[in-house]
């Protein structure tokens, strides 16, 4: 069983006990329904594996039940580094993490990344994406992109990766030392990456994998950009 539900009213919408689904999608702007959604997720059994949240706010709680599930993809605004930790410490068996993330002001996330940047700590992992939508005035962690490089190293049997910094925000880290993990994975089938300002072309021809074969690359873009495309090349 499937359900997918936008939000388009300011009231939050009511959302039945369905103890037999197993792929969730919710998507919302200003309304305050993801406190319904939170209660709607810590109810349901061990049915639902794939779970996709598109919203403009932060989530309600602190913890995402992501114990059960093999696929999630997540745009949300983050507030604290503590919901990342969270996330992936009980999302040992997912298969598909894809997380669009404007972070809020002191929202390190490059320190978990680090804490997690061990082989084989997600065994299943096939498919990644790291997508940075925004973040807050004079914020700025600039280990954020190496810190996802070397977690990104760890895991040679990716087959889908997505790294971006959507609108060029300076103070991440990203640079042309980010490419330098990709040809360690060498199962690696779809690359979605941007292209930094201090990357030779020679060099990036170089180090993409041969065994690549979609490949989408994007230069620096401007806050108008609709990312969209981008997220539909890698469809939940």
């Amino acid at each position: 069983m499937r359900l997918s539900v936008r939000s388009t009213s300011s009231s939050p919408p009511p959302l039945p006990a369905l103890h037999y689904l197993t792929r969730f999608v919710y998507s919302g702007a200003g309304d305050s329904a993801l406190v319904n959604v939170d209660n709607f997720l810590s109810a349901q059994t061990f049915a639902l594996h794939t779970l996709v949240i598109r919203h403009s706010q932060r989530y309600p709680a602190s913890f995402l039940p992501t114990s059960h599930l093999r696929n999630l993809y997540l745009t949300l605004s983050i507030s604290s580094a503590d919901f990342l930790s969270q996330l992936l410490l009980h999302g040992r068996q997912l298969e598909t993490l894809r997380l669009e993330a404007d972070l809020e002001h002191g929202c390190v996330l490059s320190t978990v990344f680090r804490a997690y940047a061990k082989p084989n700590s997600f065994p299943v992992l096939r498919k990644l994406c790291f997508v940075l939508t925004g973040a807050a005035h004079n914020f700025a962690d600039p280990d954020l992109f190496p810190a996802i490089a070397e977690f990104v190293r760890g895991y040679s049997m990716l087959d889908v990766l997505c790294i971006s910094n959507t609108y060029d925000l300076a103070g991440f880290g990203y640079d042309a030392a980010i490419w330098g993990v990709l040809p360690s994975l060498v199962n690696l089938r779809t690359l979605l990456i941007d292209v930094p300002k201090d990357m030779p072309p020679a060099l990036s021809a170089w180090l993409i994998p041969r065994s690549v074969t979609a490949l989408d690359l994007q230069v620096a873009r401007q806050a108008t950009v609709d990312i969209n495309v981008r997220r539909n090349f890698l469809s939940a």
